[in-house]
C-alpha cells in the first residue's frame, strides 16, 4: 500500500516509520518538497503520487510560541494546523486518497474532576478562553478535515513517548535527561493527562490503515496520571534518585504563564479499542516497556 507521510521527520512520526518499518510503501517529503499550507502545491502533489492513503503528522507544536499568535488566523499556527489541514483534505477527495490525521487531547477545555475522561464521540468543549492558542488551531484543523472531506480518520494522542531515543526530546527521554544534568524542574500534581504510547499508536494507525477505516479514535495509556507521578515512577523504575523531586501547580503555572492549560484532559479508548480490536497499556506498563526499549 503506497502511504504518504506529512511531517515524517517529527517525533512521533519517526517513531512510528522506525516500529512500522517495511509494511507499507512510505513516501515521506521534506517540507520544502511538500508545504501543507501551499494549497495548489498539495493537489499537484497528491494527484501526481496518487496515494492510497495519506497520514498527517505535520503540525506546530510549540504551545508556548504558539500562544503568542493568539487569534492570529495569517499566523503560521494558523496556517500550517488549520489551512493546511483543510488542503490535505481537499486534495485527497479530489484523488480518492484515504486521509488520517493526528490530533491532540489539548482540543479540550478540560473536566472538573480527575476521574472524568473524554470519549470519542464527546461533542467539542468550545470554551476558547480554555484553550491554548495550539488547542483552538487543532480543534480548528479537525473541523475542517470534517467539513472538507469524506474519507478521514482522526486519531487524537496526548504527551507521545517511546523507548529509543530521538533529537527532539519527548516526555520520558526529558524528565530522564534533567535527572541526569541534575537540573529536574517541579513537575505538576494537580492535573492529570493519558500519555500515548508510540508502539501503542503504531499499532492503532496500521489497523486504521489496513482496514480503510474513518470516525475518531483515541490512542492514549489506560489510567490518568499526573505529571508528577508518571516522572516519579519513569525515575524509580530507571534506577535514578526521585528524592529530590517536587510537586509542582498546573494551576499556578497557567495563572503565571497566561496560556490556558485545563487540569483534567483524560482520554478514553473504549471505542477505540473495540473498534480496533487492540489493548492499550496502562501508562505504567507502557513506561516498563519503553525503559526496556531504551537500555
Amino acid at each position: 500500500m503506497k502511504i504518504l507521510v506529512t511531517g515524517a521527520t517529527g517525533l512521533v512520526a519517526t517513531h512510528y516509520l522506525n516500529y512500522t518499518g517495511k509494511l507499507h510503501d512510505f513516501i515521506c517529503p521534506d517540507e520544502k518538497e511538500l508545504d501543507i499550507t501551499d494549497a495548489v502545491l498539495v493537489e499537484n502533489y497528491v494527484t501526481r503520487v496518487k496515494p492510497d492513503c495519506l497520514v498527517n503528522f505535520a503540525a506546530y507544536t510549540d504551545t508556548k510560541n504558539a500562544e503568542t499568535q493568539r487569534n492570529d488566523e495569517k499566523g503560521s499556527v494558523w496556517k500550517i494546523n488549520v489551512d493546511g489541514v483543510k488542503n490535505l483534505a481537499e486534495a485527497c477527495n479530489k484523488n480518492g486518497t484515504h486521509l488520517i490525521h493526528i490530533s491532540t487531547d489539548l482540543i479540550f477545555s478540560g473536566k472538573d474532576a480527575a476521574s472524568e475522561m473524554y470519549h470519542e464521540d464527546e461533542i467539542y468543549g468550545l470554551f476558547y478562553d480554555k484553550i491554548s492558542w495550539y488547542g483552538i488551531t487543532k480543534l480548528e484543523g479537525e473541523i475542517a478535515l470534517v467539513e472538507n472531506s469524506k474519507d478521514y480518520a482522526i486519531i487524537r494522542i496526548a504527551y507521545p513517548f517511546a523507548g529509543s531515543a530521538h533529537t527532539k526530546k519527548d516526555m520520558l527521554h526529558n524528565i530522564i535527561h534533567l535527572s541526569d544534568s541534575n537540573n529536574l524542574n517541579p513537575m505538576f500534581a494537580d492535573n492529570t493527562i493519558t500519555p500515548t504510547y508510540i508502539n501503542d499508536l503504531a499499532k492503532a494507525l496500521n489497523r486504521i490503515i489496513k482496514g480503510h477505516l474513518t470516525g475518531i479514535f483515541h490512542a492514549v495509556s489506560h489510567e490518568p496520571v499526573s505529571h508528577y507521578e508518571f516522572a516519579k515512577y519513569v525515575l524509580e523504575k530507571s534506577g535514578r534518585d526521585f528524592s529530590k523531586l517536587e510537586k509542582g501547580s498546573l494551576k499556578e503555572f497557567a495563572q503565571k504563564s497566561g496560556i490556558p492549560r485545563p487540569l483534567y484532559i483524560n482520554l478514553d479508548t473504549t471505542g477505540t479499542e473495540k473498534r480496533l480490536g487492540v489493548k492499550f497499556g496502562t501508562w505504567k506498563q507502557n513506561v516498563d516497556d519503553a525503559l526496556k526499549l531504551l537500555t
